[in-house]
């Protein structure tokens, strides 16, 4: 915390720490003088843009892929109160990026959390296919079988073919006991996929 300019550019470039390490660090310890020192030493105007942002002297939302990062570093890092004050800051950002952090936590096996910010955005447009998929995990793992079987139909009415949703659906139609529907869905995933030896197998 007390090094030089020089000497954080030479941990940097090192690979020793990166900008995303002193944010952690800069904001854990509130010592944000150590933002405007890492604005010394990124050249991306992207990149300056996010952390004024952090620093909350720009108020457009910069490109997401710089919160993303931070917000997975803070996990890394096993900053969970950080993670917290960071997301926060989510709804100055499109829907479509909450789906990427609920994509994120969901990776880190923070299922509940993930699934609660999937519902959250309210309209389904802005899902994509693995959105679906990540809930239906979700809730086969809580045993909600035909809840999640339902968002795999939903989904694949919104003209998503992931083959996972597919096969996710077909698996719980089995649980369910759903022969027919079963069958019409093997026969729609086939369309799609026609050399699945896992399709052929289901047809028998």
């Amino acid at each position: 915390m007390k090094s030089s300019v020089a000497d954080l550019q030479t941990y940097v470039r090192s690979g020793s720490l990166d900008s995303y390490d002193l944010l952690v660090l800069a904001f854990k310890t509130n010592q944000l003088d150590v933002v405007r020192l890492l604005l010394h030493l990124v050249s991306d105007q992207k990149e300056k843009e996010f952390l004024l942002f952090m620093l909350n002297e720009h108020e457009q939302a910069p490109e997401s892929m710089f919160y993303l990062f931070l917000l997975e570093r803070t996990i890394q890092l096993k900053e969970y109160e950080l993670f917290e004050q960071f997301l926060a800051l989510k709804n100055r950002f499109a829907p479509s990026v909450h789906i990427q952090i609920a994509h994120l936590l969901h990776r880190y096996e923070f299922m509940d959390v993930a699934l609660q910010l999937y519902r959250s955005v309210d309209n389904m447009n802005d899902w994509d296919a693995g959105a679906f998929v990540n809930v239906m995990e979700a809730l086969v793992a809580k045993n909600e079988i035909v809840e999640a079987m339902q968002y795999g139909l939903l989904a694949i009415s919104f003209g998503h073919h992931d083959f996972r949703l597919y096969k996710y659906v077909i698996e719980l139609m089995d649980i369910c006991g759903m022969s027919e529907e079963r069958r019409k869905i093997v026969q729609q995933a086939k369309q799609l996929y026609p050399d699945s030896e896992w399709l052929k197998q289901k047809e028998k």
